[in-house]
Formats: C-alpha cells, sequence, structure tokens
C-alpha cells in the first residue's frame, strides 16, 4: 500500500504542475533557484514514505495481528519506491509530464496484475522480508545512493529546460 500511496500522491503532484507549466518560471523569477524545485520534490516524496510508515507503525501497535514493524519491512519498500522514483524522475525532467504520464499507469497496472503472479512462485523466505542485519545496510545504502544520482541527473535535466 505504501508503493501505491507513493504513486497517486505524486501523480497528483505531478498532473497539477503539468496544469500550471507558468508556475515554475515564477518561481524561478523569485529567489528559488531550479535545484531547490526539484530537491522539493523528492522531499516530498520522502515525507509520503514517512507518514506512510508512520500510519503504518501505528496500525501494527493497534492491530497486533499485522505482525511487527521493524526495518526488515520498511527497507525494502523503500528501496522499491526508490527504484522506481530514481528512474522515473529524471526521464521526467528530461522527457516532460506528457511524455511520461503513462508510465504510473504502467506501473500500477503492473504491480497490480503481475506482482500477485511473480509472489506466487517466490520462495516464502524472501516474501518474510527476514533479511539480516547486513543486507539491509547495503540495500539501504543503495537505495540513498540511487536517490542521490537521481536528484543530480534530475537537476541537471532541470538546469538546461526551458520553463515557458
Amino acid at each position: 500500500m505504501t508503493f501505491f500511496s507513493v504513486l497517486f500522491v505524486l501523480l497528483q503532484a505531478f498532473q497539477k504542475e503539468a496544469m500550471y507549466p507558468k508556475a515554475s518560471a515564477y518561481l524561478c523569477a523569485l529567489p528559488y533557484r531550479r535545484r531547490d524545485l526539484v530537491l522539493a520534490k523528492y522531499i516530498y516524496f520522502l515525507g509520503i514514505f514517512l507518514g506512510c510508515c508512520l500510519i503504518y507503525w501505528i496500525e501494527t501497535l493497534l492491530f497486533p495481528e499485522l505482525g511487527n514493524f521493524g526495518f526488515s519491512k520498511v527497507v525494502p519498500t523503500f528501496a522499491g519506491v526508490c527504484l522506481l522514483l530514481g528512474l522515473y524522475l529524471p526521464v521526467q525532467y528530461r522527457l516532460g509530464y506528457e511524455c511520461t504520464k503513462y508510465f504510473f499507469l504502467i506501473a500500477i497496472l503492473g504491480c497490480s496484475f503481475l506482482l500477485p503472479m511473480l509472489i506466487r512462485y517466490l520462495p516464502p523466505e524472501l516474501l518474510a522480508f527476514r533479511f539480516n542485519p547486513g543486507l539491509l545496510a547495503v540495500l539501504f545504502i543503495f537505495s540513498i545512493g540511487l536517490l542521490a544520482g537521481s536528484m543530480a541527473v534530475s537537476i541537471h535535466f532541470y538546469k538546461r529546460k526551458a520553463l515557458i
């Protein structure tokens, strides 16, 4: 659900941004730099993700049958969302919203239909999210590195983009 929540909220934000194309030009005319606008989108993503984690943590406190809340569940989810957005956002800054708006539709439909079919063939140990702490640390560092690289590429593309 975290994956879909992040996708839906970001899709709404991108759609609103595309509805008002002059807003970015006006913001860049003010003391905001293009780099700040790109970083704001990534910070917005992290805020949504942390909000979803907080809600899930509260749910696990209220309903213990959901299991326990821990890094073994958060880090793989974070890695999956970072992989998707780390690849998508630079492409969106390069090609624009109109060319990439169907990516989310394909991602949502693909996750809804293909993921259950894939899960059926995965070993149960993998689905239990029981990773050792070293692997979790490597996965987390990889996710942060992917986001940092994605930010750098997105900033590079957005600095060269004509705003109006």
